[in-house]
This record gives C-alpha cells, structure tokens and sequence, in this order.
C-alpha cells in the first residue's frame, strides 16, 4: 500500500511555513506492513532528520531491510494480568505497594519531562528558523553565546541516555557569517538529538531508572526556562 500525508501537512502548514519545522500526522490504519519514507521537497537534497511514531496498539518499527519478525520476536511482552476478582486486598508480599508508588511516580516525572521536551523543542525551531534567517554576526553571537552555556545542561543529559548521534561536521563556509551560524545550528542539532533521546527514555517507564527519569526531569524543566528566555530576547 502506498500512502502520502505531503498534501494533508501541506493544507494545514503551507510548503513554506514548515520547512525545517516538526510536522505530525494521524492517521488510523488496518493491520500490515507499512514503509515510511521521510522527503524534502528538492529531488537529491538531504537533511537530517528525526522521526517518531506512535501507535494506540503494539507495533514494532525496525529500518527498512530488517528483519521484523526478529524484531518483534525481541520486543518485550506485556505484562500478564493479575488473576483473581476484584475487592479489598492486602498489601503484596515484597513490597508491592511501595512499587506501584514508585512507578507512579516515574510515570508523573515523565509526564512533567515530556511537557518540559515539547516545550523546548517549540523554542528550538523558532530559535533554529531565525539563526538561518540572520544575515550579520550581531545578530548571532548573543544566541551562540547563551547556548554555550546551556550545552554542557544537554552532555549531562547525554551522559544518562544510551548512545546518541551527533550533527556531522561539515566543511566551514568561507564567509565568517554563514561558519558562525552553521556552528550554532549544529549545537542545537546536537541539543535536539538529545531531546529526541529523552523522550525515547522516558516514554519506556516500565524498563527506563526512575534515578535517571528524575534527573532528565529536573534537567529539563530548568532548561524549558532557559530556552523560553533565549526566545523571547531574539
């Protein structure tokens, strides 16, 4: 089956106003096999790109070429139901209670992260769209400035999620203007990947460490100010 969302993005954004922007979709789907297939408008042109799916049922979701039946056979089963009726019971044997109050607890703390996530991301595309829009250095180096101090927030994050990719280097332009914007543009590339990282983290509470969910947490709702300030002076 082949399907494409470009022209239902395209009534509600507009080609030009979502271009280096996060777009979304939904749409409901029968059962099967499906490829997604990310594309700029420009044949032969390449950009990075970060995609995520999300699905009301199970679902596994591999590149393209994997094998899917390993994959799906690899995904972690879901909990079995607790048998017996319902009615007052006592406390589990272990502990079970104080478990239930700490998984809700991550739960809430990555409810509070992914708010903080969604957030700065808003703020990270509107500071990513004027940084390519500036044509003198004036108008970059207090934003380069700011999130020199605000990266080493982001390689403490990095430190607590599993590998993640970094910007590729590329060539520096001759003009002084365009090598600083590229710089700062790929800071907040790198900054992104790691929001992209933590909302992968924190979304998975049965297997993610509620330590870890609580410093990401933290880390995050500081740096939600932090982005929020650096938008409003640009």
């Amino acid at each position: 089956r082949q399907m494409c969302i470009r022209d239902s993005i395209n009534a509600e954004y507009g080609q030009a106003n979502y271009i280096d922007a996060a777009v979304s979709g939904e749409m409901e789907l029968d059962a099967g096999r499906y490829i997604v297939v990310p594309s700029t408008f420009d044949a032969g042109v390449e950009v990075e790109f970060a995609l995520e799916v999300f699905g009301t049922n199970a679902f596994c979701f591999a590149p393209y070429g994997a094998n899917l039946s390993a994959a799906q056979a690899s995904r972690p089963s879901a909990a079995a139901p607790s048998a017996g009726g319902g009615g007052p019971r006592g406390a589990p044997a272990g502990g079970g209670s104080s478990s239930a109050s700490r998984s809700a607890q991550t739960q809430a703390l990555a409810v509070s992260a992914n708010e903080s996530i969604e957030s700065i991301n808003k703020q990270v595309m509107f500071i990513r769209g004027k940084l390519k829009a500036a044509t003198t250095a004036k108008e970059i180096v207090p934003c380069a400035k700011t999130l020199i101090g605000l990266r080493p927030h982001f390689e403490s994050m990095r430190t607590l999620l599993p590998e993640l990719p970094r910007a590729k280097s590329k060539p520096a332009p001759a003009d002084k203007v365009a090598a600083l914007r590229q710089t700062v543009i790929g800071t907040i590339t790198d900054m992104y990947h790691v929001l992209i990282g933590a909302r992968t983290y924190v979304a998975d509470t049965a297997s993610a460490d509620p330590t870890k969910v609580a410093q990401l947490e933290a880390i995050l709702k500081q740096q939600k100010v932090e982005f929020g300030q650096l938008a409003s002076s640009m």
